[in-house]
This record gives C-alpha cells, structure tokens and sequence, in this order.
C-alpha cells in the first residue's frame, strides 16, 4: 500500500469504536515505518475524529525492551508525561517532550505488573486521568527486536484493547517476528545442530546436504538454526486474535526520496539537504537515482540517508574538478551508480570482491544482480567504507570513464530501449487497477513500435505472467511473443540478449515460462548467428599475421560495438595461423588479441568469449595436437598462452 492508503486505513480505524483489534503496518527494516508514523500517522489519529474528543498518541520503541514490567513502565510513564505537558503545550510538543523524555523519567517512575492486568495506579493525579486513557492510540514500533517471549507482548497488547479500550497501531517487519530469539546462545544451538553428523533433509525427504557434516557451510549453518530455533510459527499462531488488520506498506521511492531531499511543509519536515546546489543536482539526476536504488532492490530509508551524506563530498568534487568537462555527466553517472550500489550492498552485508592489486578502476558485479557489469571505483569504496579520501584514485577514476565514453564513439549506436511503460510498471502495486491496464496496452503498443530492445524483451515477459498471474493482466501472452518474433526476424543489426537467471516457485510456473521466454531467446541467438555470419566473411584475414593485424584494427570498432571478438573469427583457423607463422608472426597475432582486448574495455566484452578462448589455448597447449619444434617457438607460443589467461581472467574466468 502507499503512504496515501495507509493513512486512510488508520483514520478509518480510529474512528471505528467496534474495531478492538490492532493494526499491523507491515514493511521491510529502514523502508520508513518510523518517519511514516512521526510525519504522517500522528496528525491523521490525532485529526481522524470529526465529533467529540480527538484521539491522542503515545509512541513506544519495543527495541531492547526486555520484560513486561519494563514495557508497563515505559507506557505509564508515556501517558503520565503526556497528561502532565499537555496542559501547558500543543499535543506534538507534549508527544516529542514525552518520548524525548522517556529514558530518563521510566527510572524515577514506579509501576507494578501481576499478570499484566493489575497497575499501581497511586501515581495518578485523579481517576478523570486514567479514563483518558481510552481516548489513546499507542503505537508499538521495533516488535521484530523485541527481546519479550511474543506471546507475552501480543497478550499485553491484548489487555490494552479489551480492557481498556486503546486503539493500537503495530509497525513491523513481520517476516523477522519472532527471530529474535535465534541469536542468542548461539553456541549451545549450534552444537545441537552439528552434534551427531546427520545428514540434512528436507520436509519431502529429499537430501539437501552433503551426509558428511563438515561440509556445511556457514550460510547453511545459519539457515537451519534461523528454521530450528525462530519463534516465528508462534506469532503465527496467535496473531488472529490480536491483529486485525496487516498492511503491507510500498512507499513510492520516488515520493519518499523527494521528501527526503525538499522537506514537506504539509506535515512540518524540514529538507534534509540543506545546501541548496547539492539538493537541485540531487533534484536534477533523480532519475538515475531512483534507477540505481530500484535495480538493488533497496527501499532502506537509513541507507538512502547515509548515501547522501556520504557522497555529498564525491558531488562538490567532481563539480569543482570536472564540472566544465564535456563529458561531465557521464562521469556523475558512473559516480552516482557504484555509490549507490556499493552504499546497498554495504547496508545488507554482502560480500564485496576484493580489488586487482594496482587498479583504481575495474568491473565489478554484486551479489543478486550477477549479470550487471558496473565500473568500481577504488576511490569510492575508500571513502564509504573508511572515510578516507584518495585525490589521485579519484582523478583516475573521472579520467577513465572520460576516456572510455571518447573511445567507444559507436556508443551512441547501440540499439537502446526507449519506452516508457516498462519502467513505469515497476511500480505496479502502488498503482489502482485501470493505471495497470492503461500502462500494459501503452507497454504493448511500444513493443509494436519496436521501443524495446531485446535486452528488455526478458523483464518484459517476466512482469507479464506475473501480472497474469495477479489477475492484473487480461491479453494473451502469446500475442506479446508473437510481435516479438516478427520483430526479431525484421532485424538487420545484432542486439545484446537478456539472459538473467530466474528462480521459480513452482515447476508449473518455469514451465510457463520456458514455453513463452525459450523461443524468443533461442530466435534472437539464431538471428544474431545470421547477421554475425554475414558480416565475418573475409577469409583474407587468416592468409597471413599482417592481414589479421590489419583486420583487428579495421573492425576493433565493430567488435567492441557487438562486445565479442571470438563470434566473428574462426579459432581452428587461428591455429592454423599460428601453425604455418613465424616467430616473429606469432609475436605480431598476440598483439593483435591484445589491440582488440584492450584493458580498458574489457569487461565490455560477453562473458561467452571465454568458453572460445580457453578452446583455444587447449588446443595450442595440446602437444599431440599442436606440435612444436624449437625452445624459441615454444617459448612464443608459450606467451602467446599467457596472453590467453590473462585476457580470460579480466573477463572473469
């Protein structure tokens, strides 16, 4: 839901005296629970009743609570600090008093709990104070990182509903309730784990281990005790009676980071970018983004947050170094798309490669988007994770990307997608019914018109069946493979293909999959094999060393343009080559490999070269095959390998 739907559910709520439930308001860590309930819920529990007395907060972080009693504490003492500011200020300033507050005053304050229903109440000015206490909306934020048994907080819950008539709102990422309890005697948990060298099962009985237990990895280790020792199941069990309502909370990335930048006059935020030059190029390239923190999957508001902060210092240089550079833009691309990148996977704990000794600039991809080849930047990675700023790695990094966007001139050239609906579609659940269907005929008009390139032909089947399978989705998916086939044969140029791995739920769904997707993608293979075929007749260029030399230099361009070289040139015929060469021959065919994998757009180039490159070194390297005569040709043919390997592990390899 968006930040829109919740706010009515809420003020629905509230004003519904027979709702004796509370509300869940279900979102991941650092999606913005916290800022939805200061910024936006406040005002709406405290607005929503038209007639009578309005409602009043009292907020309750759960985080690091450990027992009842310190929970019935924190909540008397909330309730008393508001009654007793409230008399002399506004209800905001007597709620941020009270919470700001609250540490402090819980020590001075004391509150009895039997049972979790009878209260000291001789703290309490008059019994007129305790019947406020119905007129209270309590919100419950953290109960994921409760350390309270979750049976005994939702029953704590409880009691405030039926019996005393409060209404309560639940922020939380229900997936973790309950999980709490898995890191803690890791030791004893881990032990009984191991002890006995089982092997693992599965619950159908299927093996999913190796039986020798040592060989389970850390990961595995941590899974199974997360599925043998979560609490989890018993919060499922329980959380009917308590919870009546479980929103799911989408906010608009888009909406939030522009909130976060600018501030919101309407419910009294304040911009967080405070310098005005730094918040209109934010303004300006909200696009990439937005872009980067939805190909990342990342709607953590902490890790936004922390992203601009840091690159406020990579945003003032780059301007003051490069900013009258032609090239200025291509540079705060790649900037903005690694820091942010790296600003994510740092946020959730992934692994990061370690850096090529003596580089500044290298490809990188992370883990869950392995099919993404970004430029890394060393500079970068020093300054987020350490805070330690490198000038020259930083100069080198601007010089590179400038370098490479002068030397790629056919760049431009690539065939790019240019629709708009796909895109817009990202964000299908926060958009009403007839705003999908308008975005799924406009998708399918601009496939028509040939404003996908194949590279999106993938996303595009993929969001498809699962809309279908949403019931959001009323065309014939047949159709949309279809127009993409007759697109496919009307080519007369190479297109990169999407081949991004997939995980299915069900076999039924890859099996649907397969039967739409496996055409289209073995089409595209098949047509590209065409034209590549067509464009690769020049067999003069295996008469002699010069000739390929002059052929890598005359279509180096072209290569890079199609990122592959081994595509376009028959390997048998390059031993054959190499065979009937010179010493000086061979020396002269590894320099023309080395024009055509130039270091600096190497990770430019498919992956699937390396599969025709080691083909070729086994062949060369195969005595019986490829025989030599002479320490000075072995030793030529020798660095010709080497050549190989080293070109293949820049690829990856």
């Amino acid at each position: 839901m968006t930040r829109d739907e919740i706010i009515r559910h809420v003020r629905e709520y509230v004003r519904d005296d027979k709702a004796q439930y509370a509300i869940l308001i279900d979102s991941p860590w650092g999606s913005g629970k916290t800022y939805l309930y200061d910024h936006h819920l406040v005002d709406a529990v405290s607005t929503a009743v038209m007639e009578g007395e309005p409602k009043e907060n009292i907020y309750i972080s759960l985080y690091g609570i450990a027992t009842i009693d310190a929970l019935a504490k924190q909540l008397m003492t909330n309730f008393m600090l508001h009654l007793k500011w409230k008399r002399g200020n506004s209800s905001k300033e007597v709620l941020n008093a009270a919470n700001g507050m609250l540490a402090i005053a819980s020590k001075a304050v004391s509150v009895s709990i039997n049972d979790m229903v009878s209260m000291d109440l001789s703290k309490f000015s008059t019994m007129k104070d305790l019947s406020k206490v119905k007129n209270f909306v309590i919100c419950f934020d953290d109960l994921e990182r409760c350390t309270i048994p979750v049976d005994e907080v939702l029953g704590f819950i409880d009691n405030l509903i039926e019996h005393c008539g409060c209404k309560v709102l639940i922020l939380a990422d229900e997936e973790n309730i309950g999980k709490v309890y898995t890191n803690s005697n890791l030791e004893l948990k881990y032990l009984s784990l191991l002890i006995g060298g089982k092997s693992l099962i599965n619950s159908n009985g299927e093996e999913n281990a190796p039986k020798d237990i040592t060989a389970i990895s850390v990961d595995d280790l941590k899974k199974l005790n997360e599925n043998v020792y979560s609490v989890n199941y018993i919060y499922k069990d329980i959380r009917e009676k308590v919870i009546g309502k479980a929103l799911p909370y989408y906010p608009s990335l888009k909406e939030t980071i522009l909130e976060v930048i600018n501030g919101n006059p309407d419910v009294g935020t304040t911009a967080y970018v405070r310098d005005v030059n730094y918040r209109e190029f934010l303004l300006k390239h909200i696009e990439r983004i937005e872009k980067s923190f939805m190909q990342t999957d990342n709607r953590n508001l902490r890790i936004f947050l922390r992203w601009i902060d840091k690159y406020t210092e990579i945003y003032k240089r780059t301007l003051e170094y490069y900013g009258n550079a032609k090239l200025y833009e291509n540079v705060v691309d790649s900037f903005l798309q690694y820091s942010i990148w790296l600003s994510g996977a740092i946020g959730k704990n992934k692994k990061l490669a370690p850096w090529n000794s003596g580089l500044n600039v290298d490809y990188i991809v992370f883990e869950g988007n392995e099919n993404d080849h970004i430029m890394r930047h060393r500079f970068i990675d020093e300054w987020i994770t350490k805070t330690y700023w490198d000038d020259l790695a930083f100069n080198q990094s601007a010089k590179q990307v400038i370098n490479l966007e002068e030397q790629e001139s056919l760049r431009n050239k690539k065939i790019q997608s240019t629709g708009k609906a796909l895109g817009e579609l990202q964000d299908w659940r926060i958009k009403p019914d007839d705003e999908v269907e308008r975005l799924v005929g406009k998708l399918t008009l601009e496939l028509k018109s040939g404003k996908y390139s194949y590279m999106d032909y993938q996303n595009i089947i993929d969001l498809l069946i699962y809309l279908d399978k949403m019931k959001l989705f009323n065309g014939d998916i047949k159709e949309i493979q279809k127009i993409m086939l007759e697109l496919i044969d009307q080519a007369t140029e190479c297109q990169e293909i999407g081949k991004m791995p997939r995980t299915f739920v069900s076999e039924a769904e890859r099996k649907l999959y397969m039967e739409i997707y496996g055409p289209i993608e073995s089409r595209i293979d098949e047509k590209n094999r065409e034209i590549n075929i067509a464009a690769a007749v020049d067999n003069n260029k295996y008469e002699s060393a010069d000739k390929f030399m002059e052929n890598c230099q005359d279509k180096k361009d072209y290569y890079i343009e199609h990122k592959s070289f081994t595509e376009f040139i028959s390997i048998d015929r390059i031993v054959e080559l190499l065979r009937k060469s010179s010493l000086e021959d061979i020396y002269k065919i590894k320099k023309a490999f080395l024009l055509v994998y130039d270091r600096s757009v190497i990770n430019e180039f498919y992956m699937k070269d390396i599969s025709e490159l080691r083909r070729l070194k086994e062949m060369i390297t195969n005595r019986e095959f490829f025989q030599i005569q002479g320490r000075t040709r072995e030793i030529a043919i020798e660095s010709f390998v080497e050549m190989l390997v080293q070109v293949m592990t820049y690829l990856g390899a």
